[in-house]
């Protein structure tokens, strides 16, 4: 088991506990992907490239440190693990992961290349109930360059969105708004009731026109979203 293999105990155990598995390779499950991923409407907005400062090696450094460890790889199998051995086997090696992302993440790469960059494997998860949950994982350079650019626009993206979000730039963001709820309840005798909900396949089905209308003036994020969202990715 690759956990146990590189001492990872706890995500092992997390394994062995878990009673989620894949979807059946069958056509059922085909055509269920197919119907939760429809066809992306495009931008329809003219972003334009910006200039954006350069990431640098320590930049890179302090990404990769932060990364979740064996975290599932790209259609490529390249890992966040293959960069980090690389970079401590060569120290100029982040100079050059450094240079790779502000390329991506200006723009100035081949379209040619972004369907293998931009692209994802895809992977069937059986809900606990019926259905499947698609789960995506990107190839490992565009989720470096989008941590870089996360890292660098946390501080906007917390002040743009809040109060109405916990997740981006927020630190105990979770703990926060549980809290919040939890006081909110206390405080109002006569609200004794919480309604959540969730959304059918959201993330899928969210226009990617209206996320271009929100970046502008943010230039990294612009930018990523060009690259990336402007035309549907192989899966």
């Amino acid at each position: 088991m690759k956990f146990l293999r590189y001492g990872a105990l706890s995500r092992a155990y997390q394994q062995l506990q878990s009673k989620v598995g894949l979807a059946p390779p069958t056509r059922d499950t085909k055509e269920a992907l197919l119907g939760l991923h429809p066809p992306g409407a495009g931008l329809e907005h003219d972003l334009a490239f910006e200039d954006i400062e350069a990431f640098t090696a320590e930049d890179v450094h302090a990404t990769l440190k932060k990364v979740k460890r064996l975290s599932g790889p790209g259609p490529s199998g390249l890992r966040f693990e293959h960069l980090l051995t690389s970079t401590h086997a060569c120290p100029d090696f982040s100079i050059l992961l450094a240079k790779v992302c502000t390329k991506l993440a200006r723009g100035a790469v081949p379209k040619s290349i972004l369907p293998l960059l931009g692209g994802g494997r895809l992977v069937p998860f059986q809900k606990p109930g019926r259905g499947v949950r698609p789960i995506v994982l990107p190839e490992t350079f565009r989720k470096l360059t989008g941590k870089l650019i996360l890292r660098r626009s946390a501080e906007a993206l917390c002040t743009a969105l809040s109060p109405y979000q916990f997740g981006v730039g927020m630190k105990g963001g979770l703990e926060t708004m549980t809290l919040g709820i939890r006081t909110t309840l206390e405080s109002i005798p006569t609200y004794d009731t919480l309604i959540s909900f969730d959304c059918s396949n959201a993330f899928n089905k969210i226009k990617r026109s209206s996320i271009a209308a929100q970046v502008i003036g943010l230039p990294e994020i612009s930018n990523y979203l060009k690259v990336f969202y402007e035309a549907d990715k192989p899966l």
